[in-house]
């Protein structure tokens, strides 16, 4: 398909508004899978607090963009790579995984697993992480409260500051290959 909107944007024919996902319940997962990309702007935590595990695969680029979103957990597989726009990803109590490389482009950003996320709630980047944004305030912060952070690819830091927050975050382990390079950041 072209695509999905998540929340408030749409994509192609298809668009899943907040309040249509809060009609859903799982106690598993929710897959949301598409050959195209989506588009994530402006979930609450009411809009999906009924759906366990909401998991995105896209052959196209997931974009978080406009407003932030909040969900229990959220792995998003993105095959042409994942776009935060200056907006925060939330986890009210379970881990959030991205898989494919992640750039964020904009504006301080805040990925968080929640006060009660706790010790398996990880945050996980399983492909390269890039932030590549063309002003200083341009911040990412990883709040993983008693939770791990793992970075598994690169992590390239080109314009300001990246903030881990958690009591669990112990080491950076790139795989096999991987870098750490780091430009203007305030180290």
């Amino acid at each position: 398909g072209t695509g999905i909107g998540l929340g408030d944007t749409r994509v192609g024919d298809f668009q899943l508004s907040g309040t249509e996902l809060q009609l859903i319940t799982t106690t598993t997962l929710m897959e949301l899978i598409t050959a195209g990309g989506v588009t994530v702007n402006n979930i609450s935590a009411a809009n999906s607090n009924t759906v366990n595990t909401l998991t995105i695969d896209a052959v196209g680029v997931v974009r978080f963009a406009d407003n932030g979103s909040a969900f229990e957990a959220l792995t998003v597989e993105a095959d042409a790579g994942t776009t935060i726009d200056g907006v925060d990803i939330t986890s009210d109590a379970g881990p959030i995984s991205f898989t494919g490389n992640v750039t964020v482009t904009t504006g301080a950003v805040v990925i968080s697993n929640g006060v009660a996320g706790g010790a398996g709630a990880n945050i996980t980047f399983n492909n390269d992480l890039t932030l590549d944004g063309t002003d200083d305030g341009q911040d990412l912060t990883i709040i993983a409260g008693g939770s791990d952070v793992v970075f598994t690819g690169a992590v390239q830091i080109n314009t300001s500051d990246i903030i881990v927050a958690s009591s669990r975050f112990t080491q950076l382990t790139t795989g096999l290959g991987g870098t750490i390079e780091i430009g203007r950041a305030h180290v």
